[in-house]
Order: structure tokens, then sequence, then C-alpha cells
């Protein structure tokens, strides 16, 4: 999964295939990656090298990114708009 091989070209070149599907920054990659894999909060802050309440931050900027209102649709989401497989 580190290699971020299977997201969309398009998604990666920032031309959207879909205008339901917005852009995101690598650290949201990041972390929608690590929701799709199953971790938590303190997992995604261990994984990433910051603080807990930072990964918490992190995780609702990107549930308010996607406009979802948690991280199923989070990942569900994803992988509709070819960002995130499992």
């Amino acid at each position: 999964m580190g290699n971020h091989g299977y997201r969309s070209v398009s998604l990666r070149s920032g031309q959207l295939p879909y205008l339901s599907c917005p852009r995101l920054t690598p650290r949201e990659y990041e972390v929608l990656d690590h929701l799709a894999s199953g971790l938590s909060d303190r997992e995604i802050a261990e994984k990433l090298i910051v603080s807990e309440e930072t990964a918490r931050t992190y995780t609702k900027r990107l549930l308010r990114t996607l406009e979802v209102n948690n991280r199923v649709q989070a990942v569900l989401k994803g992988m509709r708009c070819g960002m995130v497989k499992i």
C-alpha cells in the first residue's frame, strides 16, 4: 500500500473524473489508507508519528473534505472515487 499505485491516474494528476470526488492532500490520502486498513486514531498516530489528537483532527478533516459522516462512509467514497482499494 505504500506506493499508492492503485489510485486512479486522473486523481493523482489533478483531473477529477467525478464532480463529487474531492481532491485530497497527500496527508489525507495517508489517513484514508489507514482508515481503509481499519486503524484507530491511536494507531494512525503511531504510524504517522503524531499525537493522537492530531490524528483525530486529520480524520475529522478528511471526513469533512469527503462530505461524509463516519469512517466507513469515507472508505466507501474513497473506493467509489478510486482513491483507495481494499
